[in-house]
């Protein structure tokens, strides 16, 4: 008999399936692979752990490789394209593909690009164009058009093209998906300058990022005000990064970072710092737990206990 649990993890997986094989189909669309993609690919992708499919030419034959894991199977089909570069797809269990192609990443409705060599962009471009059917695939049809705009930007010049924020400053950066709801806010941690968020019960967080062409962003300062008291975190030897197109990257590095200041044996905080220090470390989204009775409840209880 089938449970109610067995049909509802049935039709995630289908969902699931249904999504990665969206994204697969424009791949094939991209790379001119005749048929449809094997349903094999997309039970890879979805698999509880991530998994990567990769795409790439076989030189000297007009083949396409997909090569499922790190060479655990590989497929072969046939395509006209003399060339292309390699493409990387990274799945979930929800079926959210992230594709990785020439330092552009991209997931349905998001997109992260950053360069510091302007002449660079214009293969870029090229990529988004023969790329058009995966990245239409994602919602992402006018990444072609967006990128094609950047090296327009003056000297520290940012603004928005459609839904993209585009920037130039050290960087060339693309951002489609925002990092802190905010244009503004966006713009100076892309920046690298201070960005400051208030919350409940007299709570101030001060960061500064900066952001990566691997795809990342980084957490190079962070300051937590509560009330009086207050800790500061600088850059340190080693920065914490997170996925620019991940569903909370902020949050994660607030988390990482308070987390790894918390191993710091050196570290004393007061008490009620410590307490609130340690909730935040606990969150899969800590800027949405303190906007939360809830937490700032259990944050006063553990203050208390610690008395």
């Amino acid at each position: 008999m089938v449970t109610v649990t067995e049909r509802a993890e049935k039709k995630n997986l289908e969902k699931a399936l249904r999504r990665a094989m969206g994204v697969l189909e424009g791949l094939w669309k991209a790379l001119k692979i005749p048929g449809t993609p094997p349903l094999e690919a997309a039970e890879f992708l979805v698999r509880k752990k991530k998994n990567q499919v990769e795409a790439w030419l076989h030189y000297g034959r007009k083949e396409a490789v997909i090569e499922l894991g790190f060479a655990v199977h590989r497929l072969r089909f046939p395509t006209p394209l003399p060339s292309f570069p390699q493409v990387c797809l990274t799945g979930d269990t929800r079926g959210n593909v992230e594709v990785e192609v020439e330092n552009i990443f991209a997931r349905e409705g998001r997109a992260f690009f950053s360069s510091s060599i302007i002449s660079k962009v214009e293969e870029v471009v090229k990529v988004a164009r023969s790329f058009h059917p995966l990245f239409e695939a994602l919602g992402l049809g006018d990444l072609g058009d967006a990128l094609e705009t950047l090296p327009e930007l003056g000297d520290g010049e940012t603004r928005m093209e459609g839904e993209y924020l585009l920037m130039r400053n050290k960087q060339l950066i693309l951002k489609r998906g925002s990092l802190l709801g905010n244009f503004e806010l966006d713009k100076a941690f892309l920046a690298g300058q201070e960005v400051t968020l208030s919350f409940p019960e007299d709570m101030k967080l001060t960061l500064r990022g900066w952001p990566s062409w691997e795809g990342l962003v980084y957490l190079r300062g962070l300051e937590i005000r509560w009330g009086e008291k207050k800790v500061r975190f600088e850059a340190g030897p080693k920065w914490v990064g997170a996925r620019a197109n991940g569903n909370d990257p902020i949050g994660e590095l607030v988390r990482k970072r308070v987390a790894r200041e918390l191993r710091n044996p050196d570290f004393r905080p007061s008490p009620r710092m410590r307490a609130l220090l340690e909730a935040l470390a606990e969150q899969k989204k800590p800027l949405q737990a303190l906007k939360k009775d809830e937490f700032w409840r259990k944050v006063l209880l553990r203050t208390l206990s610690s008395v």
